[in-house]
């Protein structure tokens, strides 16, 4: 191409470039809406204001749906203060290429000249208070809890129930749905949801198929703070999958006894006597997930019983916990997963550990107590307390050592190995009681006044008396 010819395409392309910007400065000066404007479908370039919004058709509606799984809520427009601002879409459009710097709006004339199409969307107005709460109210049937799979076991059959994803309404970004279909004068647009995922997840418990072991325990529903205890320990420690090889550390698991994390004051053995403090109840949910890991075969590694024998269970059957340091260690020794499931039922907590059915046991626990220290009882003269009277300042406890054994047998009920799980020391406690020495005071004789004879003297003051109250 010469460049004569390239001369003149040029020369021609500043003629178009020109005229175009130049039509279009013409528009803008005439009060006139930029060419290629649309408004919700209508093409409104060229028109003023008055022309456009007399040729915008927008249709109105009381009710917007919602549209969630093929079913539909309504939502009433006045309930929300919704209203289409006519003026302010029509004042939108006229501004394109109007509202930017010189250079700017020039690009943008040219741009609406060779083609460019600028989409405005009617203006809307609405409470957004009162948009969320509508949203939230009529659908919140919608909301679902996320439920981990589990197990359910009914005459000695388990069943696994599946894992379910939650969901929830993204009320922000239904509501943008929302005025993005108001916006364009449509009625309907989809319910925006969040999902969350389960945490135990049905491929999780892969190749767990049968109940090793089993324990429940009962308490106190009266006692409201350490049933709280319970009930928070008890989920804490639930929901657990360990691998092969793997550790259970009850404190691990379950965490600091706090209020932070949600724990009230109840009774807890300190020193071997019962005081108020944080978490109290929380070593009868790890007592009773220590019998269920026993009758499974697990593997101990460590276990320290109370001071003071438990009303839950037998000596040597208990396993306490503190926040201080003791804990109850178990381990999985087998070569499949397995899984551990707590919950409590009314008054009962319920520990279960799942496995594979090629690792069931047929277990038996057993004590034997080989140590009686008998308590003694001291008694201590008071001096403020009345001769012959007595107060119990401490009740006798005699003290146990207990052997805790777990003895395995084959199908047949034959012994095939028996181990020894630990030594259970209970110190006694000696009694306490103080005998009053204060001598008793002797009681005097009751004396009654002397009776005078009657003179009938008495008889006419009160005549007397009565006269002088009448005559007043």
């Amino acid at each position: 191409m010469n460049k004569k010819i390239r001369i003149t395409i040029s020369a021609a392309i500043a003629v178009i470039v020109i005229a175009a910007g130049g039509f279009s400065i013409y528009m803008v000066k005439r009060d006139k809406i930029a060419p290629n404007t649309i408004i919700n479908g209508v093409d409104v370039g060229g028109l003023t204001k008055d022309e456009a919004k007399s040729k915008i058709k927008i249709f109105t509606e009381d009710t917007f749906n919602l549209e969630y799984n093929e079913k539909s809520y309504s939502i009433e427009l006045k309930d929300i203060d919704f209203k289409y601002n006519l003026d302010k879409t029509v004042q939108d459009a006229y501004d394109v290429n109007r509202k930017e710097g010189t250079l700017k709006n020039m690009v943008s004339m040219l741009g609406s000249r060779f083609g460019h199409k600028e989409n405005i969307y009617i203006a809307t107005e609405y409470n957004q208070k009162k948009a969320d709460n509508e949203i939230e109210e009529k659908t919140k049937e919608i909301n679902k809890e996320k439920e981990d799979a589990r197990f359910e076991t009914s005459d000695g059959k388990t069943t696994l129930k599946k894992d379910v994803d939650g969901i929830s309404v993204n009320i922000e970004k239904t509501r943008q749905n929302m005025e993005n279909s108001l916006s364009k004068n449509k009625f309907e647009s989809e319910v925006a949801v969040d999902t969350e995922t389960a945490e135990i997840t049905t491929s999780d418990l892969k190749g767990i198929d049968s109940v090793l072991g089993t324990s429940m325990t009962t308490f106190r529903m009266s006692d409201e703070n350490r049933s709280h205890n319970i009930r928070v320990a008890t989920e804490a420690s639930s929901k657990v999958i360990l691998k092969p090889g793997q550790e259970y550390s009850f404190n691990g698991v379950v965490g600091k006894r706090s209020a932070e994390n949600g724990y009230k004051n109840a009774p807890v053995i300190m020193e071997g006597e019962m005081e108020q403090d944080l978490g109290g109840g929380v070593c009868q949910v790890s007592s009773t997930l220590y019998n269920a890991v026993l009758k499974s075969g697990l593997e101990i590694v460590n276990v320290k019983n109370h001071s003071i024998p438990s009303s839950y269970v037998g000596m040597g059957r208990d396993a306490t916990v503190t926040d201080s340091g003791i804990d109850f260690v178990f381990k999985n020794p087998y070569k499949h997963n397995i899984y551990i499931q707590n919950y409590v039922s009314g008054d009962t907590i319920v520990c279960q550990v799942f496995g594979n059915s090629s690792d069931e046991q047929n277990v038996e626990i057993t004590t034997s107590v080989i140590g009686v220290n008998a308590a003694q009882t001291k008694e201590v003269e008071k001096k403020d307390l009345e001769e012959g009277k007595k107060e119990v300042d401490k009740s006798p406890r005699n003290g146990y050592t207990v052997v805790t054994y777990r003895i395995f047998k084959d199908k047949n009920g034959k012994q095939i190995k028996k181990e020894k799980i630990s030594t259970s020391y209970y110190p006694k406690r000696d009694g306490l009681v103080y005998v009053g020495t204060k001598p008793k005071e002797e009681e005097k004789p009751e004396t009654k006044p002397e009776e005078k004879p009657s003179t009938g003297d008495e008889n006419q003051a009160t005549l007397d008396n009565e006269t002088d109250k009448t005559t007043v």
